[in-house]
């Protein structure tokens, strides 16, 4: 994570892209990820100008967070702050408010009832 720190925009969209896939809940690369910082840099991104870090950011917390340890998902909460979902949730960027309310599922939800949300509306949110 350190190597990203002051890194140019486009480096960062294509570093934070890839994030977003080794994050996931069964992803070998979680644990040493989240251990070097990943949670402080992504919640940064967060709060770019640009709207695809804003996204990859977001997307990358969302995964970080799906069927997470409470550890974690405070660890995102406190971090990325209410003022900023807040932000987020009035996005210009239709992805960007989509991703946070994803999030936010994830934060709040039980693996049961993201399994329901999905089931009745999977097809939308994935979109």
């Amino acid at each position: 994570m350190q190597l990203l720190q002051g890194a140019s925009d486009d480096i960062l969209t294509v570093a934070s892209s890839t994030l977003c896939n080794l994050l996931l809940e069964f992803s070998p690369s979680k644990e040493p990820i989240l251990e070097s910082g990943a949670v402080d840099l992504l919640c940064g991104l967060t709060r770019c100008k640009e709207p695809a870090l804003r996204l990859n950011g977001i997307w990358a917390l969302m995964n970080m967070a799906f069927q997470a340890e409470q550890k974690i998902k405070s660890q995102i909460l406190n971090n990325l702050g209410t003022d900023q979902i807040f932000r987020l949730l009035s996005d210009p960027e239709v992805d960007v408010l989509m991703k946070t309310l994803g999030l936010l599922r994830n934060l709040l939800s039980t693996k049961p009832h993201i399994d329901h949300i999905m089931g009745l509306h999977g097809n939308q949110i994935m979109q």
